[in-house]
């Protein structure tokens, strides 16, 4: 090759003077690479603190729409502080019991236990707005504070200086035998090789709030080919998909990365919701993938809401039992004032506001809510405030609120009635597009078994457009509240023969159902193969028509019986003390005059046990 001398000194003559302009210059040019750097890292933090702040606004808008009247009012405007106790035998009776703040000191795994409408699904959704600081709870001090001013109030200055010091006084003993004992314990605790349970801030987690029906554990959606079906998962996924599936497409686009981050460091709030509201198939399922989340991922908080029966798989998994105290005319009351409060808003505008409801409705809300679930006293509170009452009852919240859901409700209840028998013949849960339209077609079709409407369209419609269900993954439904799956389908039996009833009553889905059918439908068969079944320990079977007494008639004929046998119960002197309980405790929700002269009875009796029930 040839040597350029020309090209050799052109070359060697720029590299120099590009080298002495790099060198004049370094110190700049270090500047802006540091800067670039900076940048670049304030960009990733802006994107992810970005994310972050749009996942906590999706949250609390998915948790304050997270009740029964979400789409007229907040949560946030209308809750009443829950309230739970460890052992739920004792749940009938003013005994202590626990705030959500006390939770952050407990176990991380927790079974959120309580009947259907005693606010399990509320209690999460006001534990997302906890964290999120979106809502303030009582605080024990708070309300120590307001009784103490109560107290004083009538009192001189000298006299509150006095009780004060005596309060002070009483505080430093408490404190001081609290640190004693909590020396002890963790003396103790080292002894025996015992870690010492942690706290958790809950505002410093991230909140969670998720429906298992929206679990999706199809392997087909986590990939494609023929090997989708072998793919190994990771638990948190169905999870991050499942909560920002409520979220708008914006979000649900960008938190997922800032979600899984959270997850892995233990920094979650995890609250499932709906384990009773599957049938025994979905529950195991579902069961299986929880497993294995908690394998991974059991430095995060994690709350199931579960049933008062039958949670025994929840525990084998390793949750910690906690039951929803039923509420007492105080929380009734607060809840009716809220909802009063909020009422202006909810049935007119900011701008023009509706009149506030009178005295005399309010006093009428007010009673008769003895033993009835929240959400029970909710739809009574709308159903009369709004002034569309039809039926009377109990039914009477539950009827307002399924004509308010539906277009058309003279020809489209009777379909959700038979929608709802057909999903609590298959146990309860979820039920598919096709499953609707094979129960719908016999109802809509004439003689001939020929339908007289599209059948599909129609599917569709009632599907998409009523209030009564939701959707899930895979093209399946679930109604929208169990209780209101049991309203609709105790409908279906007012009309069906005494044998149809009998074997509904048979099937344990079917129970919710009952109270309501028992309104209007005689059930006398299925109430006599109740009472005639050998007993077992717990007397399930009393136990379970007591329940349907308070929806029934003054005059159905089997009200007597049950009521002399929850008597015996009651009064005989050799019953286990639990029976016992429940036997009293049935006897004051039954709503029946009759019971008074029961409770006489017990203040004579010669057992001081039962005297003090």
């Amino acid at each position: 090759m040839r040597f350029d001398l020309p090209s050799f000194l052109i070359g060697f003559v720029s590299a120099a003077v590009i080298g002495l302009v790099l060198y004049r210059f370094r110190a700049q040019i270090v500047g802006v690479r540091r800067s670039a750097a900076t940048g670049a890292g304030s960009t990733r933090r802006f994107l992810s603190n970005s994310a972050e702040t749009r996942y906590f606004d999706e949250i609390v808008k998915v948790a304050n729409r997270y009740h029964i009247a979400g789409d007229k009012v907040s949560l946030s405007d209308v809750y009443v502080e829950p309230r739970f106790i460890s052992p739920a035998l004792y749940s009938a009776y003013n005994i202590n019991t626990l705030s959500i703040s006390d939770l952050q000191t407990g176990d991380r795994h927790l079974a959120l236990l309580g009947v259907a409408g005693s606010g399990k699904s509320s209690a999460l959704a006001i534990m997302a707005l906890y964290a999120r600081s979106a809502i303030t709870l009582e605080s024990l001090e708070n309300m120590a504070e307001q009784v103490q001013l109560e107290e004083d109030k009538d009192l001189s200055e000298t006299e509150r200086a006095e009780r004060r010091k005596r309060r002070h006084d009483d505080e430093e003993r408490a404190l001081s035998q609290l640190r004693t004992t909590q020396t002890r314990t963790a003396e103790a605790n080292e002894r025996l090789n015992l870690s010492a349970r942690t706290a958790v801030n809950f505002s410093q987690l991230m909140p969670i709030l998720v429906h298992l029906r929206d679990i999706d554990l199809a392997p087909e959606g986590y990939g494609s080919g023929s090997g989708s079906a072998d793919k190994v998962i990771d638990p948190a996924e169905p999870l991050v998909r499942a909560v920002t599936r409520r979220f708008s497409a914006i979000a649900a686009s960008t938190v997922p990365r800032v979600v899984y981050h959270r997850l892995s460091v233990g920094g979650c709030l995890v609250l499932l919701d709906g384990f009773d509201e599957l049938n025994p198939a979905q529950q195991s399922e579902k069961l299986t993938w929880l497993a294995q989340f908690k394998a991974l991922y059991g430095e995060n908080v994690i709350v199931v809401a579960g049933p008062i029966e039958g949670y025994d798989a929840l525990l084998n998994a390793g949750f910690t039992p906690l039951v929803v105290r039923p509420w007492s005319e105080n929380e009734f009351e607060r809840l009716i004032t809220r909802w009063a409060d909020a009422w202006p808003t909810i049935a007119g505008s900011a701008r023009r506001p509706a009149p506030m409801p009178d005295d005399k409705l309010l006093k009428r809300t007010r009673s008769g809510n003895r033993g009835r679930t929240p959400l029970d006293v909710t739809l009574k509170t709308w159903a009369a405030f709004t002034g569309d009452e039809q039926v009377a009852g109990r039914r009477g919240g539950y009827d307002f609120y399924v004509r308010a859901q539906l277009d058309d409700a003279d020809k489209q209840r009777p379909l959700f009635a038979a929608i709802a028998a057909a999903v609590l013949d298959n146990g309860g849960g979820l039920i598919n597009k096709d499953q609707v339209k094979e129960v719908i077609t016999p109802l809509l079709s004439d003689a001939n078994g020929k339908p007289t409407t599209n059948i599909s369209e129609l599917a569709d419609r009632l599907l998409a457009r009523s209030g009564l269900l939701t959707d899930a993954p895979n093209n399946a439904y679930l109604f929208r509240h169990p209780l209101l799956t049991g309203f609709l389908a105790a409908e279906s039996l007012i009309t069906a023969p005494s044998e149809r009833i009998a074997a509904a009553a048979r099937q344990p889905a079917w129970e919710m159902a009952l109270p309501f059918a028992a309104a209007h439908t005689a059930l006398d068969l299925a109430v006599r193969e109740r009472l005639s079944a050998p007993p077992d320990l717990l007397y399930s079977g009393l136990f379970d028509v007591a329940r349907w007494i308070s929806d029934a008639p003054g005059e159905v004929p089997w009200r007597g019986e049950v009521l002399k046998r929850l008597s015996a119960a009651l009064l005989y002197t050799a019953q286990y003390p639990a029976l016992r309980d429940r036997a009293a405790a049935a006897l004051v929700t039954a709503r029946d005059q009759g019971v008074q002269a029961v409770f006489l009875q017990t203040l004579r009796h010669v057992d001081p046990h039962i005297r003090r029930l």
